[in-house]
């Protein structure tokens, strides 16, 4: 009887409803969102969030907090802070197909126990998640393992949540989950357990907003002291920072990859299924034309080739460029920036699609890469004394690049 008590005093606390279900947060000075203002109650865990790589961005600028959350993004989210990442088969939902950019998590979600599918087959990929639904997941998560059809599970769960502040009770159980409301609890669940790692394996695409395309004119063969050419595409300034990095470390020439038709933030909205970016993912021979004329590479040994990673690969339109080079000869290293996702095997896609060169091992950069983790890396590589050169060594003024200096990010 006292058991019956528990539960119906449980499940009515979950019914009753509060305006907003967190305390608030302390003001931040930055939330990197123009939509997230620094003293609205969930700035603190949006920026959180962000700089961990557990969420991103539906834009460059846009975080989108009222957007109702839904459970591919979910899965996602749960799947980039997981350290076991093995998908050792598909689910087999109905509406779950292949190289989509929640594939791998919902089948790793389903794999684990920790979101269950639809008794019609679907996965329910675009549904909205509640606040009940979202710390029952966590829960699971969090490495609990009460059976799914389990009567009480999410009895047990919001006690949990609740006993652990990662929710306020009480709450509205069946009210839909936005991205600020998740935020908020994977924030508080992530400090509750500040040792967990949050790694994540695989992400959607870098968001970014529109560059200039106006390339700066070479006129003459490009020199410098390492023989070394950095090329990058950069749809944020990200992987341009890292670009920077090599290329000063090294004294390196850099030349930026530019779409002959720039991107807007409608195209690199990847939530949106019928975006460019959506479209060129799905049609994986597609090849996005490259504004200007490509580097002639006779004067360069190696070749570093930097990009975002986009549903964990590089972008078509890097190789659009890595089809179009001859390579014969070169040692290629490829780099890659991301929020959260690893380079996974971006690298020996590029390499499939070239002869003659050496690849070597790449590496993946955060978002927000810092200079030292750059030369750190450089160093490991053990390239020749003549590529390695003196940060602090003048770099050659003849040199040209075909590099967009008016970057509006």
């Amino acid at each position: 009887m006292k058991k019956c008590k528990k539960i119906f005093s449980l499940l009515l606390a979950i019914l009753m409803l509060l305006v907003t279900p967190f305390a608030a947060f302390a003001t931040v000075n930055n939330t990197g969102f123009t939509d997230v203002a620094e003293d609205v109650w969930y700035a603190e865990a949006v920026k959180y969030v962000r700089d961990n790589g557990i969420m991103s961005g539906t834009s460059s600028t846009k975080f989108s907090p009222d957007l109702n959350t839904s459970r591919a993004m979910l899965a996602t989210i749960l799947y980039r802070m997981s350290n076991d990442i093995t998908v050792s088969q598909s689910a087999g939902f109905a509406d779950v197909t292949e190289n989509m950019w929640y594939s791998n998590a919902v089948n790793w979600a389903a794999q684990n126990n920790i979101v269950a599918g639809y008794d019609n087959g679907n996965f329910g990929v675009n549904d909205p998640v509640s606040f009940e639904q979202v710390v029952t997941i966590l829960w699971r998560y969090a490495g609990n393992t009460a059976q799914l059809q389990q009567y009480d599970y999410s009895a047990q769960a919001i006690q949990w949540a609740t006993e652990n502040n990662i929710v306020s009770s009480p709450f509205e159980a069946a009210k839909n989950a936005t991205r600020a409301d998740v935020a908020v609890m994977l924030f508080r669940y992530m400090t509750l357990e500040q040792n967990q790692t949050t790694e994540p394996i695989v992400t959607e695409p870098e968001s970014t907003e529109p560059e200039n395309t106006e390339l700066e004119n070479t006129t003459e063969p490009a020199k410098n002291i390492s023989n070394t050419l950095v090329v990058y595409f950069s749809a944020t300034n990200n992987t341009k920072i890292v670009a920077d990095y090599i290329a000063d470390t090294l004294n390196a020439d850099t030349y930026q990859i530019i779409p002959e038709q720039q991107y807007t933030s409608e195209d690199l909205d990847w939530t949106e299924n019928s975006s460019r970016v959506n479209a060129e993912h799905n049609d994986p021979d597609f090849r996005p034309e490259i504004a200007g004329e490509l580097p002639e590479l006779s004067n360069y040994d190696t070749v570093f080739i930097g990009y975002p990673i986009w549903w964990g690969e590089a972008p078509n339109i890097v190789k659009t460029f890595v089809e179009n080079v001859d390579f014969t000869g070169k040692t290629i290293i490829p780099f890659c920036t991301s929020s959260s996702s690893g380079i996974g095997s971006s690298g020996e896609t590029l390499e499939a699609l070239t002869s003659g060169a050496n690849w070597l091992e790449g590496q993946r950069f955060s978002s927000r890469a810092d200079e030292t983790d750059v030369k750190d890396w450089i160093s490991s590589l053990n390239l020749s004394t003549d590529a390695m050169v003196n940060t602090n060594s003048n770099v050659d003024e003849n040199a040209t690049t075909n590099e967009n200096d008016n970057e509006n990010l």
